[in-house]
């Protein structure tokens, strides 16, 4: 998650917007920067390893949870079915190492065994989609992978889209496995869960043919294929808690390390504080990077071939990058959002600064 993929694609997909200056001249170009920065993610509610270091540290779930989602109260829900988006392509493997049904939607039922292959036509036979596949004694499978619950695949487009269709204590399991490694501390384990499963029940999306991704668009989920022990016992010990915030459920978004300072979500339960624990974590700093002018020339093609003369950065109130600002030779500047420069540089946060600007 890290996550909270949805919050920041909008941001990547703002404009970038070239400045003209006024007439002086001409700046030398430069060869290369240097950045260093803190954390990995966005950096917004739940820090993964805070959380460790905080259970390291003797601090319960709550205590936790109460510091990266303030104001907010643990409430029970009942359980829930989500439904996970695991492929998108125009042609799926799905079946099962043993038998399982499938059932389309004029009716036609079929009792199969094995991989198939779903696209015009499914295990021979003519198909009208959506089709549902119901597992026998073993899980089904998608390209591979294993996975808990049901599955169905629906056309959109000329794509085929398999979701699995499965319990929200398991998903929760599965997205703590994939997110943590399995030997941190309890606390941590259980905190992550709780985040899990408030985040699923916040994302829900009755009109759409899936809730969630299995990536960092949403939360990570590997099926059954990361499926640990200890991600089960948090899931169990936690199990139907959720964060409430004026009795409904909190968009708790997560990311690995916040860099010792957590990065404003724009809700009242996601804001920007100092975090000495996740500070102490083997996360919390990165760099120095150096990153070519070439490299930064061909991330944004908008400076139009010019060479690059220095980068400024614009800094919003959790000392993220809000806005870099790129000045090329000719003399005019490029605004890009702080999301856009981190993705197409392939950097580890927003939190960053320009150490050194060299030739």
């Amino acid at each position: 998650m890290k996550i909270a993929g949805a919050l920041f694609a909008a941001a990547a997909l703002v404009c970038p917007c070239v400045v003209a200056a006024a007439d002086k001249p001409a700046p030398p170009a430069v060869e290369r920067i240097v950045l260093v920065g803190h954390g990995l993610g966005h950096g917004i509610g739940l820090s993964q390893w805070g959380a460790e270091e905080r259970a390291t540290a003797g601090q319960s779930l709550r205590a936790i949870l109460g510091f990266y989602y303030p104001g907010t109260s643990l409430t029970a829900r009942p359980t829930h079915l989500v439904r996970v988006l695991v492929a998108e392509r125009t042609t799926l493997t799905v079946g099962s190492r043993g038998s399982f049904s499938a059932r389309d939607r004029a009716g036609h039922v079929w009792t199969l065994r094995g991989l198939q292959q779903a696209g015009a036509t499914f295990a021979g036979h003519r198909v009208v989609y959506p089709l549902e596949l119901t597992p026998g004694s073993t899980p089904l499978r998608v390209g591979g992978v294993p996975y808990g619950g049901s599955v169905r695949i629906t056309r959109s487009g000329g794509l085929l889209l398999a979701v699995d269709q499965v319990g929200l204590e398991q998903y929760v399991t599965g997205v703590v496995s994939a997110e943590c490694p399995a030997y941190w501390k309890p606390a941590a384990l259980e905190a992550q869960a709780v985040a899990a499963r408030s985040y699923a029940l916040s994302h829900l999306r009755k009109h759409s043919p899936f809730d969630v991704y299995p990536d960092d668009r949403s939360q990570n989920y590997r099926g059954l294929a990361r499926n640990f022990a200890a991600a089960g016992r948090a899931t169990a010990a936690t199990t139907g808690d959720v964060l409430t915030y004026h009795g409904r459920i909190a968009d708790t978004m997560f990311s690995a390390s916040n860099g010792g300072l957590t990065n404003a979500g724009g809700k009242p339960y996601l804001i920007s504080r100092p975090d000495p624990f996740d500070a102490r974590s083997p996360a919390a700093n990165w760099g120095p990077v150096a990153v070519s002018a070439a490299r930064i020339e061909a991330a944004f093609p908008a400076l139009a071939g010019a060479a690059l003369a220095g980068v400024s950065v614009r800094y919003d109130n959790a000392h993220r990058a809000a806005r870099v600002i790129l000045a090329a030779t000719t003399g005019k500047r490029l605004a890009v959002s702080g999301f856009s420069f981190q993705e197409r540089l392939d950097l580890r946060s927003t939190y960053l600064t320009i150490a050194a600007t060299g030739s």
